[in-house]
């Protein structure tokens, strides 16, 4: 139990609960439940009310794991049609030309590195720069990828 297991630590550390102000916590019902959370049976002990904080690294640490899935699915994406137009010298070429016709504002994309995970976002920017290059070019070579119609 929660309020057990803080009560034996204070009491091990010497340290008076009634001295304590103020209690973080992740807003679990086991912690802010309005009849049953510790911080309820703390204010009973200790007979006066304290500040509550609401502590976000826990809901951080979760939505950077879920953002992180997604951008690994946009990144498999995304290197599948740049490995698409880079790996293969003739539509590199093309490509390139292509480019250059439309004055666009880089000349080539920008391959992304396992090991260099930093890129991720030089490719990503440069892939969205080029956003309306790529589409047209995979539609000239008959490559369908419907998530370039979704962005």
């Amino acid at each position: 139990d929660i309020y057990n297991a803080v009560m034996e630590a204070f009491l091990s550390q010497d340290i008076r609960p009634e001295k304590v102000v103020s209690i973080t916590s992740d807003g679990a019902p086991s912690m802010v439940g309005a009849t049953s959370g510790f911080i309820q049976f703390f204010v009973k002990e200790i007979k006066h009310q304290v500040i509550q904080f609401h502590c976000i690294i826990h809901q951080e640490a979760l939505c950077a794991r879920e953002s992180s899935k997604k951008i690994d699915d946009v990144l498999k994406d995304v290197t599948k049609m740049v490995n698409y137009i880079m790996a293969r010298a003739l539509n590199f070429r093309q490509f390139k030309a292509l480019l250059e016709e439309v004055r666009a504002q880089h000349n080539c994309l920008l391959m992304y590195s396992n090991v260099q995970w930093l890129s991720r976002g030089r490719v990503l920017e440069r892939f969205v720069a080029c956003l309306d290059e790529i589409r047209l070019f995979m539609n000239e070579k008959g490559q369908k990828y419907p998530q370039l119609t979704d962005m």
